[in-house]
């Protein structure tokens, strides 16, 4: 059996004319979380979770703002074969992530629309070992943030759309992990 149960909501419409909500989450639990390297699916259990928001505004019918904001969490653990499960391994993974971006898009007219946004997300991954770990006890800690913005403009000339942009980014890696 997996054992699983999941559930999600979302839920949003606009408020007062011009404003815009979005909310929502969901969350997921099951006891075959990854896809076992042994069919009796030894040490397999795990769970996620995340929640997002997202507020727009309209001025008139040219200006459109957006902000999004977002969180997510996943806990669970590695499988294990059938001599990492004798020996007590106990290895377990968490996962994070959380993003922030802000987007304004304008209407110049019926065929030219441009749009500039700018985004910050993060995550990170951890891999816990334990005492009894089977052949090698392993050990990671990474990250990655990543920064950025974009500005575009799209305009349509008859059947054919003209989209030019750039996008810039910096993303920053770390990384920490230990074997014996």
């Amino acid at each position: 059996s997996n054992r699983s149960l999941d559930g999600g909501l979302v839920t949003g419409g606009t408020v007062r004319g011009r404003l815009d909500l979005r909310v929502g989450g969901s969350s997921q639990h099951s006891e075959r979380f990854l896809d076992p390297v042994h069919p009796d699916n030894l040490h397999n259990e795990g769970s996620a979770g995340s929640m997002s928001g997202q507020v727009g505004y309209r001025r008139g019918t040219a200006d459109r703002v957006r902000l999004g904001l977002g969180i997510g969490r996943a806990r669970y653990d590695v499988p294990n074969t059938e001599e990492q499960d004798a020996a007590g391994q106990d290895q377990r993974q968490r996962v994070a992530l959380g993003f922030a971006d802000l987007a304004w898009q304008r209407v110049w007219s019926e065929r030219t629309v441009s749009q500039l946004s700018v985004y910050h997300r993060r995550s990170s991954t951890n891999l816990d070992g334990s005492d009894h770990d089977t052949p090698i006890f392993a050990f990671s800690d990474r990250s990655l943030v990543r920064t950025g913005g974009i500005a575009a403009v799209s305009h349509q000339r008859g059947r054919h759309l003209v989209k030019v942009g750039i996008e810039a980014q910096i993303e920053v890696y770390e990384i920490a992990k230990h074997y014996e």
